[in-house]
Parts: C-alpha cells; structure tokens; sequence
C-alpha cells in the first residue's frame, strides 16, 4: 500500500490493499488532509487491489466526517475492489464518486491475513420486515391481535 501527495489542485492517492494491517496510517493522513483544505479532498482509489471491511468502514467514516465538517470528499475509482464493497455494502449511492476506466482487484472477507479472490456468497438472510432493493431489512409491521 502506498500513499501520495496532496498538495493544492492533487488528490490524495491510495495504492495495494487497504486491509486492517494499513488503515490506522490512512485514517490519520486522509483525515489531517480534510481538516487542512476547506475545498475538500479528491481521493483517489483506482490503484487499491485489495479492500477489506475495514478499509471499507474506513471511506464510510471519512465520508461522514466530510460531511459532518461540510467539506467535500470525492473519490476517483474504477470499477474494481472499492466500487464494489461499497455497492455490496448498498453506500454506494452516498458517496461522490468520479469514475473512470482503470484496474480491478479484489475485495477480501476481511478476516486477517486473507487476500485474494471474493469470498463465496452467502445464502439469503431472513427478516420479518421487508427488504430494500439493496437488501437491508426495513423495519417489521406490528402484527394485529384478532
């Protein structure tokens, strides 16, 4: 994993996988670098192979302390690792995302030392609720006494 610069007009670069072992080191640089520029922080995801779910957490918070700090957090993807977490995790849509063509990698169940191909998927999960269309419970209806 490697990161770049993000001096005035660049974006902050993230590269290799963004797994448990790299995030401490990304939270603190990313969230320093949206503190110092009111005009926001392009971040750029492209060259990330490997994303876990905690690399995941990691942009859902950034996201939100974006947006609680009124400061705005784009990142550059491509169809890849992190487009994908992010739209299994159904948060794709909060984001502000610049695609655009570039490599894919992998996204890893999370667990460590996992790296690799994407974990098998599991069956449907049961809820009394129904479901959105991306799959999360909402919540169940009162049931009527007769």
């Amino acid at each position: 994993m490697s990161q770049g610069s993000a001096a005035a007009g660049e974006a902050v670069e993230w590269s290799g996988e963004v797994t448990w072992r790299e995030v401490a080191g990304l939270r603190e640089e990313l969230f320093d670098r949206m503190d110092a520029r009111p005009d926001g922080v392009s971040l750029d995801v492209r060259q990330v192979t490997v994303i876990d779910r905690t690399g995941l957490a990691l942009l859902i918070g950034a996201n939100h302390r974006a947006r609680s700090i009124g400061r705005p957090l784009t990142l550059v993807a491509a169809d890849g690792p992190v487009t994908s977490a992010l739209s299994a995790g159904c948060v794709l849509p909060d984001f502000t995302i610049a695609l655009v063509p570039g490599t894919a990698g992998s996204l890893v169940d999370g667990d460590p030392g996992q790296s690799g191909e994407r974990p098998p998927a599991r069956g449907p999960r049961r809820s009394t609720g129904t479901s959105t269309p991306c799959g999360r419970a909402s919540t169940p209806r009162p049931r009527r006494s007769h």
